[in-house]
C-alpha cells in the first residue's frame, strides 16, 4: 500500500521527511468494538493529546500508514480535531507541534501517551 499523508506538520517537519510508505500488517486497520471500548475505558473517555472529552476517535499511536498494528499496545483516544492534524505523523511531531503552536507542551503530550499505553486495558 502507499499512502501520502499531507499535515500542517510541515511547519515542523525536517525537510526531508518523507511521507511515502509500503508497509504489510498483521492486523486490519478496523478496530474491533470491543477493544475500542477497552480502549476508552483505559483512557478515560478523553483524547490524550489535548484532553478534550466527547465523541473520541481511536487514533494509532505508531500510524497505520508507517506500519503501526491495530493492538491495544498502539491505540489510544484522540478527539477528532487532533487525530485528523496528527495523520499519519510520528507522535513526537504532532507534540512538537501541539507546542509551536502554544497548545501544550511537548513533553507533557507525549508523557500522557505513553502513559497511557503502558497501562493494563480494563476487564
Amino acid at each position: 500500500m502507499v499512502e501520502f499523508c499531507p499535515s500542517p506538520l510541515a511547519r515542523v517537519m525536517p525537510a526531508h521527511y518523507a511521507c511515502f510508505t509500503m508497509v504489510e500488517h498483521k492486523t486490519t486497520r478496523y478496530v474491533p468494538v470491543a477493544l475500542r471500548r477497552a480502549i476508552e475505558r483505559r483512557d478515560g473517555g478523553r483524547c490524550v493529546y489535548c484532553g478534550a472529552a466527547g465523541d473520541m476517535t481511536m487514533d494509532h499511536v505508531k500510524a497505520w500508514s508507517r506500519g503501526g498494528e491495530t493492538t491495544a499496545e498502539n491505540l489510544v483516544c484522540a478527539c477528532a480535531s487532533c487525530n485528523e492534524t496528527k495523520a499519519g505523523w510520528p507522535v513526537h511531531l504532532y507534540a512538537a507541534l501541539l507546542e509551536h503552536d502554544g497548545k501544550a507542551k511537548a513533553s507533557t503530550v507525549l508523557r500522557r501517551v505513553f502513559r497511557q499505553l503502558a497501562r493494563p486495558l480494563p476487564r
